[in-house]
């Protein structure tokens, strides 16, 4: 995964299943914007209260572990409609 070949991109929203909403202004002048699409959309399993960003640290060691493992956690919800979006 593009986390693993570029250390320090983190991941990119939509492969996580996450969708901004389009603003009210856009919506108003391109008619092919329902209101579908002024609603955010965060997949069930993506962890919330700054889940994404929580860790530990060994002190003894200096290894910090992620709190959620995102490759597990998308495979675990491969069949979600929200992973892998564009395929």
């Amino acid at each position: 995964m593009r986390q693993e070949v570029f250390i320090s991109e983190g991941r990119r929203s939509n492969d996580l299943g996450i969708k901004f909403p389009v603003s009210q202004t856009e919506q108003l002048n391109n008619s092919n914007i329902t209101a579908e699409f002024t609603l955010p959309v965060i997949p069930s399993f993506i962890p919330l209260d700054l889940g994404l960003d929580d860790f530990t640290v060994d002190e003894t060691t200096g290894n910090v572990t992620m709190l959620y493992d995102m490759n597990r956690v998308l495979v675990q919800n491969k069949t979600s409609n929200h992973v892998l979006p564009f395929n």
